[in-house]
This record gives C-alpha cells, sequence and structure tokens, in this order.
C-alpha cells in the first residue's frame, strides 16, 4: 500500500484506522503519523500531532479524515506540479 492508498482507505474508512492498527506496516508508512516533529528528530505519533487524545471516537474520525483529505489532496497537487516541471525539462 502507497501513501494515497492509505490515506484513500483512511477516508473510506470514515477516519477509523482500525483496519490499519491490525497491520503495522501500513501505521508505520502512514502519513498521518509523520504530521509532526519532535525537536530531537523524531515524529509525533498521529494521536499527538492530531491532538485527539480525550476526543470521542466520532469525533477523532472526523478529524483522521479531514487531516486524511488535506494530506492527500497536497500530495495530488504536488505531483501535478512536479509532473509540470517534468514535462518542461523533458521540452
Amino acid at each position: 500500500m502507497n501513501l494515497k492508498d492509505i490515506l484513500r482507505k483512511i477516508i473510506e474508512e470514515e477516519g477509523s484506522c482500525d483496519w490499519a492498527n491490525k497491520c503495522p506496516e501500513v501505521c508505520n508508512k502512514c502519513p498521518l503519523g509523520k504530521l509532526k516533529t519532535k525537536p530531537n528528530g523524531d515524529f509525533y505519533s498521529c494521536l499527538e500531532a492530531l491532538n485527539v487524545d480525550g476526543m470521542k471516537e466520532h469525533d477523532t474520525n472526523q478529524r483522521y479524515k479531514d487531516i486524511a483529505e488535506d494530506v492527500l489532496e497536497e500530495i495530488e497537487i504536488e505531483e501535478i506540479l512536479l509532473g509540470d516541471e517534468d514535462e518542461k525539462d523533458n521540452s
């Protein structure tokens, strides 16, 4: 599963990551776990980065879904922009 597939699955599952928790490789690759860096260079967990501790499950899922949509959109825009740059370089 690539980064976009992971984000699409989170969106499809309405923000629930129960499916990913069963597969540590997917959870470790998830871009939501790499949103915020600690001073020592390590990443905060997605729970810490999204500040969902203490939220109700519905609210947590909604936050995950919203952020997954935003991150997916950023990745796709970046791919389009880089694709345009590649086309210019090949001209």
